[in-house]
């Protein structure tokens, strides 16, 4: 399955190189100043931080602000690396799930604007930390509409409307980021002010993962195509790793989310890759 127009390709090569770089400058940025930070010894928590996940204070289970800040450096990093593989991988190949997959890597990549928080103590600073929540919000939307976006708009015939698609999806999570409702009086260990109705964003997450599971795993029976049902089993483990590494606030879920994330997109993006070119 490979599409033969070339100047889409070269267009295509082009935003994911362009995707590419800016997800490095933004990385390198964050990283920079936050490092900057920390040499100059202005790294700062407040006394007391609400848990989203009631865990024991264990080594491995108890809250670190290490490992909160080494899930979010791991996210830009990903995001980074992930850039690089899918221009390299698929830059003879025009595949509209890579266009929509760097929905995903944005969403990902939003999960660096929490590193300014401690780096410059915006704790208590009320208009930063609104700011910063309702980017991360938006981007925890966008990174599972990516993904659905892809399994559900692939088709060749779909080709002329993926701009279209792609600004929806973007202004959905922005709009979403902006009126979703938040709790201001406290901030978690993920470095944001809370946000009202938890339940409801999760549950909204939730429906989108397994709406996407469900057209994958739909697809891959109805064109009994093995690729797909692997593609299905990859997506699920890669967002279970993405949902472990937003909630790390503790080494044991930094290193479950890692692996389980970098894991499944691996084996996500290969077996993609094979169904395109089969």
């Amino acid at each position: 399955m490979v599409y033969a127009n070339t100047m889409t390709l070269k267009v295509r090569n082009r935003m994911l190189l362009a995707f590419f770089t800016t997800s490095l400058v933004f990385s390198i940025l964050t990283i920079a100043l936050f490092a900057y930070a920390l040499i100059n010894k202005k790294i700062s928590s407040p006394d007391t931080l609400l848990r989203l996940v009631p865990l024991p204070d264990t080594k491995l289970l108890g809250y670190r602000q290490s490992a909160t800040i080494s899930a979010i450096i791991s996210f830009e990093l990903y995001t980074v690396l992930t850039a690089i593989f899918l221009f390299f991988h698929f830059e003879k190949t025009q595949a509209l799930e890579v266009i929509y997959f760097c929905g995903f890597l944005i969403g990902c990549l939003c999960e660096g604007v929490r590193l300014f928080v401690p780096a410059y103590n915006f704790w208590h600073a009320s208009s930063v930390q609104v700011l910063v929540t309702r980017i991360v919000i938006a981007g925890r939307i966008l990174a599972p509409l990516g993904l659905l976006f892809s399994a559900s708009f692939n088709d060749t015939e779909k080709r002329q409307y993926v701009e279209r698609n792609f600004i929806i999806m973007i202004l959905l999570a922005i709009m979403t980021g902006l009126l979703y409702p938040l709790q201001t009086f406290h901030i978690n260990t993920g470095f944001t002010t809370g946000w009202g109705l938890r339940s409801l964003l999760l549950s909204i997450r939730i429906i989108l993962i397994l709406a996407t599971l469900s057209i994958l795993i739909y697809k891959g029976l109805l064109n009994n195509t093995a690729e797909l049902i692997k593609q299905s089993i990859a997506y699920l483990i890669l967002f279970i790793g993405y949902f472990l590494l937003c909630l790390a606030d503790c080494y044991l879920l930094l290193i479950l989310g890692v692996i389980l994330q970098v894991g499944g997109t691996v084996f996500y993006l290969l077996s993609l890759h094979a169904y395109l070119w089969k």
